[in-house]
């Protein structure tokens, strides 16, 4: 996790000045663990409503080698101040195994919430979790 703050936090810092419009998301997934880092988060999402672009990485996915960037992310707006999020990220490696992952999230900006599925291709089962999530805007 610690890894995975500061990467995130150097890509945002040399990729330049984003746009005036965008928010940052630093979600977190509701999971039996008991205690979390302070300023550790398990999602970013970095989402542009000028343009309706986004950028995301979850702890999942992140290696400081091999997925140290945030990935550009399909938005689709649901109405109100939801959105549906699809991204992917390829060739995923943790420990012995390794698959690439699909992510489905719906983020509820008012609200501050995340429902995400992550679909590893190499195996049947998805995961499913919920969280909060704050926004931060990046000037």
């Amino acid at each position: 996790m610690r890894n995975l703050m500061v990467g995130i936090s150097l890509v945002l810092a040399l990729a330049g000045e984003p746009a005036a419009a965008d928010t940052l998301y630093k979600c977190n997934y509701a999971t039996s663990r008991t205690t979390k880092e302070p300023g550790k988060h398990d999602l970013f999402i970095q989402y542009d409503g000028r343009s309706d672009r986004a950028m995301a990485m979850d702890s999942f996915a992140y290696d400081p080698v091999r997925h140290p960037d945030l990935v550009p992310v399909r938005v689709r707006s649901l109405g109100g101040r939801e959105f549906q999020l699809q991204w992917e990220v390829d060739d995923v490696r943790k420990g012995s195994y390794s698959s690439d992952l699909r992510y489905i999230a719906r983020l509820d900006v008012q609200a501050l919430s995340v429902d995400v599925t992550i679909s590893p291709v190499s195996y049947p089962v998805p995961w499913h979790f919920t969280g909060a999530c704050i926004a931060e805007k990046l000037k």
